[in-house]
């Protein structure tokens, strides 16, 4: 595989990276559900049924059709901040 079957774990490191990859989180099935409930009964049930807030509808619902209604769009991403505070100690 690319020359790289040689190093030994790679091919199990490579399965491994595949299959995390497209993994699929609870969260992410729950949202799915809430953004389908959504589609078929409208929001103002969908808000009384999973008290979730409008705009979060709104943002799952345009993700899912973003990404062909791939579901693992929507799991969770790092909230690790982009730009992490420096520590500031001078000698």
């Amino acid at each position: 595989m690319w020359g790289y079957a040689g190093i030994k774990g790679f091919i199990k490191l490579y399965n491994d990276a595949i299959k995390y990859q497209y993994m699929i989180q609870e969260k992410a099935k729950k949202k799915a559900e809430i953004v389908y409930f959504f589609r078929k009964y409208g929001l103002e049930p969908t808000i009384a049924a999973f008290k979730i807030s409008k705009s979060s509808i709104y943002l799952w619902d345009k993700t899912l059709r973003e990404n062909q209604g791939r579901i693992e769009a929507l799991n969770e991403k790092s909230k690790a901040p982009k730009n992490p505070k420096e520590s500031k100690i001078y000698p």
